[in-house]
């Protein structure tokens, strides 16, 4: 059945970003676009996708628990199909789906000491894993849409992440594209450029809350979000690292 006053002639976010035009200059063909995320479950507007692996709990990167790795790569590319106004930005790419992340697994016994940070590290250290991973696998794009935050004073050890960043950006010319995230638990809003401090127009100064990938900005195009008519976004999380914005709501993408 079909709810009343159900629409399918246009999607919000696809009529702002004007995917039918964008696709008469582009759809993708011969791109590889490896999705870092929850994983990606097969499905029929996605013909083109391949696994890549699970740092979850082993297997090929094809299943998704969080609905959130399929939300992004039918986004990515996602086919078109008769009856709706539906389509991916890049409907010919091949996602290359890894599964690093997931909010339905967590350490059944911690051990002593293995606070949010430690947890938080050790992600950073399979993030790192499977981002050299998708660079030797032939990725031409790596989207990561994960975000670990630390609260600047803390000394974490980035060095294995800006290592595999430095891997797949410049020794492989791949196109890293990671989001700011958002305001909620450990990500907590930066204050933004201090007006006291012209030499430091971006804030780089006035940051509390580091983001990771995004905080490497020589290495990743890091993605904030607005609202569909381009306004802030309320909880898009601010840094000097932020390059672009694109919608974060309203966004239609295939069901897991």
């Amino acid at each position: 059945s079909i709810l009343a006053n159900s629409q399918f002639g246009s999607i919000p976010v696809n009529t702002v970003f004007e995917v039918p035009r964008l696709n008469e200059l582009a759809v993708g063909r011969g791109q590889t676009v490896a999705v870092i995320d929850s994983g990606v479950n097969p499905n029929v507007r996605l013909p083109n996708l391949i696994g890549g692996g699970d740092y979850v709990m082993g297997g090929n990167g094809l299943e998704d628990c969080d609905h959130h790795g399929t939300l992004i790569a039918g986004i990515i590319a996602g086919r078109p199909a008769e009856g709706d106004g539906f389509s991916g930005v890049a409907p010919e790419a091949t996602i290359l789906s890894i599964r690093q992340t997931s909010g339905a697994f967590t350490p059944e016994r911690s051990p002593q000491g293995y606070d949010a940070v430690a947890r938080s590290a050790s992600n950073l250290h399979s993030l790192a894993q499977a981002i050299v991973h998708a660079a030797n696998m032939g990725a031409t794009v790596i989207n990561i849409s994960v975000t670990a935050c630390f609260d600047a004073g803390i000394p974490v050890d980035t060095s294995a992440l800006a290592g595999a960043l430095y891997y797949a950006a410049v020794e492989k010319n791949i196109v890293i594209v990671s989001s700011a995230g958002n305001v909620g638990q450990s990500c907590k809003q930066n204050p933004g450029p201090a007006p006291s401090s012209p030499g430091d127009p971006l804030g780089w100064g006035t940051v509390s809350t580091v983001s990771l990938p995004s905080m490497w900005s020589q290495f990743v195009l890091s993605v904030g979000g607005t609202t569909l008519t381009g306004e802030v976004y309320p909880n898009t999380m601010g840094g000097p690292w932020v390059d672009v914005a694109a919608p974060a709501i309203n966004v239609v993408s295939l069901d897991p």
